[in-house]
């Protein structure tokens, strides 16, 4: 049985490698996050860093190219695909390592014929990449201090940012790992309210849009355990729903109704103007829920530590499967939903192909990468684009599983999900460098937006 709280998360993440094992034993939230990036083989995990994937509006991204700042990035030098205002995957309205700078090609880890990346120049003027794509507009916080909503200066240490920001109009919103929502103007940068939890957030952001702006709302899921319903011009609370367990879930909305799913191993439908319960009682399982929920036609799909992924009535809540899919290791990275096929993420190093209506396995076998995917897959280019911990990128048939050509090795830690950019991708690695490639495989990957603290943003909030 399952201890079902933040302190006592149970399972196993990266048991693959290291000979890790951590069932029945008690640990923070800190440590947990720190667990699956020394399982990836990183050893600067003592701080949290955060994994948000980049979202676009228009060819304006919004990343966190340095730990715990959100940035805004424009177009410069070499062009890239444009982006539609809709662009990012892990932005929905309704509802490090660095790259070394001496210049030589990122090393192969396969013996197999691979795509490499070779960082591009560094310019001794400030440190930014010469030949980079993308330069930095503004940067939040700047020197770890900020003004929000004409208060004083005060410090802003954000530690991490997981979810990706959410962009409405002329403000940017995001979630960070020191409690607070934080709601900037995509302009300038400048914060126009930030909104205090008693928690880290981990999960993204959810907009509904109302028949007026005064119907808006933006809701923010906690470690506190509670999901609170905000205003999104002025940043008050306008409902707050306990759970009584840590949330580290991106909200789903649909239609009227709003789903998460807690550490406790509950999952909540509620009404989304009032956070009134909608079923009779909430889904419980023995173990954390910590996937994203994504819909499936009729049914919510969402997964957790209980190596188990389930598929659940959105209208009752009941189990919509007569059994949920089993991994062999936590379902954490969001589902991908296509028509009447699920592809699901596992740390166990596969992806699962399963049919929406039973759950049967669509594909003969799962797809197995190098190391565990935590990343949601993305189709793009026609292709299952499947990004690996270890930094492998793989192209796989969406209807086999099979793969369609080598893998695209950046030796960089991927956590964040890879996004669309016009017709191709963009990936952010851990430490916050920035990758374009190309689904097709017919053009090499490039940097093209680092993570160097002495770059200088165009514009000061």
């Amino acid at each position: 049985m399952f201890v079902r709280n933040r302190a006592q998360l149970l399972g196993s993440v990266g048991q693959e490698r290291h000979g890790l094992s951590v069932r029945r034993r008690a640990f923070p939230l800190l440590f947990i996050i720190a667990l699956l990036l020394l399982a990836a083989g990183c050893r600067r995990a003592a701080s949290p860093e955060g994994w948000t994937p980049p979202t676009a509006q228009g060819d304006t991204l919004y990343v966190s190219i340095e730990n715990g700042k959100l940035a805004a990035l424009e177009p410069q030098g070499p062009a890239l695909s444009s982006a539609s205002p809709t662009a990012s995957a892990a932005a929905t309205p309704t509802a490090t390592f660095p790259a070394s700078s001496s210049g030589s090609p990122l090393p192969s880890t396969t013996g197999s014929p691979t795509a490499t990346v070779t960082p591009p120049a560094v310019s001794p003027s400030n440190g930014a990449p010469a030949a980079a794509s993308f330069r930095i507009r503004w940067e939040f916080p700047k020197d770890d201090k900020a003004s929000c909503g004409g208060g004083p200066e005060e410090s802003r240490k954000l530690e991490g940012i997981y979810g990706a920001p959410v962009v409405r109009g002329n403000k940017v919103y995001f979630g960070a790992y020191d409690g607070n929502v934080y709601a900037l103007d995509t302009a300038t940068g400048a914060c126009a309210w930030a909104f205090k939890t008693d928690g880290p957030i981990i999960g993204g952001l959810a907009l509904a849009v109302g028949d007026t702006p005064a119907a808006d709302r933006l809701y923010a899921a906690s470690d506190d355990g509670k999901l609170y319903a905000l205003n999104p011009e002025s940043g008050v609370a306008m409902n707050v729903f306990d759970a009584g367990s840590s949330i580290w879930t991106t909200p789903l909305i649909n239609g009227n109704n709003i789903y998460f799913g807690t550490v406790a191993g509950t999952a909540y439908a509620l009404r989304s103007d009032t956070l009134a319960p909608v079923w009779s009682k909430p889904f419980e399982t023995e173990a954390a829920l910590i996937s994203d929920p994504v819909l499936a036609g009729d049914k919510v799909i969402i997964g957790g530590i209980g190596w188990k992924l389930f598929a659940l009535d959105a209208k009752t809540g009941n189990p919509a499967w007569d059994q949920p899919v089993k991994g062999d290791n936590w379902f954490w990275g969001r589902p991908l939903v296509d028509g009447k096929t699920i592809y699901a993420p596992n740390l166990d190093h596969k992806v699962y192909a399963v049919n929406a209506d039973t759950g049967a396995a669509v594909w003969p076998q799962p797809f197995k990468a190098d190391d565990g995917v935590r990343a949601s897959p993305l189709l793009a280019g026609g292709s299952l684009i499947v990004a690996d911990r270890e930094g492998n990128i793989f192209s796989v048939d969406p209807a086999t599983g099979a793969e369609q050509r080598p893998p695209t090795i950046l030796s960089r830690t991927i956590l964040s999900d890879p996004v669309p950019f016009g017709g191709d991708v963009l990936v952010m690695v851990q430490g916050g460098n920035l990758y374009h490639i190309d689904p097709r495989g017919e053009a090499a990957p490039r940097l093209v937006a680092a993570s160097f603290a002495s770059a200088t943003p165009a514009v000061s909030p």
